[in-house]
């Protein structure tokens, strides 16, 4: 979906997650990852993925930065993409995101989960929660 709001032209992306429900959001966490497939290798190498919210600032004729986010609500999750200088018309289909729910309650080092899995890595999550990449 593109809205424009401010002049700037806003597009996101909803997905249905039963699994995400307001107890979830109290007290557990989501994670969402992104592996931006499309971008010239020099602003994202082929197969890195990380944890949303992404800015990559480059050139392109001027200089202009992309934000990737990600707002969750119960029951869905929903990326948005914005470029601050309105370049895109559209947006490449082979991005591809995934999201992990960390049940809430858990405790690691003495801190919440919470802070300690959004400060990992996607593979150190991974293999924390022993899931598959």
């Amino acid at each position: 979906t593109t809205t424009t709001i401010f002049g700037i032209k806003n597009f996101s992306y909803e997905k249905a997650a039963a699994d995400i429900t307001q107890p979830v959001i109290d007290s557990g966490i989501v994670l969402v990852y992104a592996k931006l497939i499309g971008y010239n290798v020099s602003v994202w190498p082929v197969n890195q993925v990380a944890q949303l919210p992404i800015s990559l600032t480059y050139v392109s004729g001027s200089t202009m930065t992309d934000t990737w986010s990600a707002l969750i609500a119960p029951q869905k999750i929903t990326i948005r993409f914005v470029n601050d200088l309105n370049y895109y018309s559209n947006l490449a289909v082979t991005h591809q995101f995934r999201y992990i729910i960390v049940p809430g309650g858990n405790k690691i080092s003495g801190r919440r989960a919470s802070d300690e899995y959004k400060n990992m890595s996607y593979s150190q999550v991974c293999n924390r929660l022993q899931i598959a990449e």
